[in-house]
């Protein structure tokens, strides 16, 4: 996956949460385009993730996959 895949993502209008897929299996949910900060590199993304804790989620590009959800699943629609 490119930066620019997840940059499009990310400002699509309206956004659609999707969630991104490491090469592990580990899935990090993206539920709105504020929770997703990519590097001045390109080459790491930040998540945030608002579950029991809150925590952030740093991932290298090149280890990503990206899953859309659902419609059924989709909790949060940003309509900007």
């Amino acid at each position: 996956m490119s930066i620019e895949e997840i940059r499009t993502l990310r400002n699509a209008k309206p956004f659609e949460p999707f969630d991104l897929v490491m090469n592990d299996g580990r899935a990090v949910h993206v539920e709105w385009p504020l929770g997703i900060a990519c590097s001045p590199t390109g080459k790491f993304v930040a998540v945030y993730e608002k579950r029991a804790a809150e925590t952030f989620r740093v991932a290298d590009i090149l280890e990503l996959k990206v899953r859309p959800l659902p419609p059924h699943m989709r909790r949060f629609r940003h309509d900007q």
